[in-house]
């Protein structure tokens, strides 16, 4: 029995004590206060109860930043290339903005010999290498084994153009690049190069297809104006 402090007589308070047939003095005989749940608190089990849920803590800590760094790489991992990149299609006015400008070269945009809406007209005047350099492309290559392109001649005689390829930004000297000809016949020619079998002309490796910084397609001091017409410049896998 206990005494309450501060009253003007001693209340006996009965502990709710449990008898060893599992019943209270002061619940009778089901042991649960009224309103109270009829399940008996079990320490050991609230213990057990605590002890999972700290475990559960300390692991999601570490595993709901895994899970999610994994559902943010899956994504990229299930990316595949599509059969062709296209490089420049020459649709769009603003693809000029994307090559590189030079004296003595003249691009514009023309429904002439155009695969699909406009080709790009290729003027080159008399000089050192007038021609076609890119300016803003896809750098990497890998994945692809073509560098395919639409050429028309509209001349009556052959062409030989040539063909530069850089995977390094810091012009890189001759014998360090892909150096290779491009001949053109009159009328439409259809150019592939087989982008594993292409080396750089004096140190023979092959080209680092994942850094591809200047791609030219160029003639050699031409003697006068030669008008080409170039569409589709794209990457293959076939």
């Amino acid at each position: 029995m206990r005494l309450i402090a501060g009253t003007s007589s001693a209340v006996p308070i009965t502990l709710n004590k449990v008898d060893p047939d599992g019943n209270s003095p002061i619940t009778g005989d089901s042991g649960t206060p009224p309103g109270a749940s009829s399940t008996p608190c079990d320490n050991t089990s609230v213990y057990h109860r605590g002890e999972a849920c700290a475990g559960w803590c300390s692991w999601s800590a570490y595993a709901v930043p895994a899970i999610i760094l994994l559902l943010l790489i899956m994504p990229s991992c299930n990316r595949r290339n599509p059969p062709e990149l296209m490089l420049y299609d020459f649709n769009r006015q603003a693809e000029l903005d994307n090559l590189s400008w030079s004296c003595r070269t003249v691009y514009s945009l023309d429904r002439q010999h155009a695969v699909s809406g406009y080709s790009l007209r290729l003027e080159m005047y008399p000089d050192l290498y007038p021609g076609l350099k890119n300016g803003r492309m896809e750098n990497d290559w890998s994945g692809y084994d073509f560098l395919c392109l639409e050429i028309f001649n509209p001349g009556p005689q052959p062409l030989r153009l040539a063909c530069r390829l850089d995977d390094r930004q810091d012009n890189p000297p001759y014998d360090d690049r892909v150096n290779c000809p491009v001949n053109l016949v009159p009328g439409a020619n259809s150019v592939r190069l087989d982008l594993r079998a292409l080396r750089t002309s004096g140190s023979g490796r092959p080209l680092n297809l994942s850094h591809i910084y200047r791609m030219c397609f160029f003639l050699c001091s031409p003697d006068k104006k030669v008008t080409l017409f170039v569409d589709d410049i794209r990457l293959s896998k076939t």
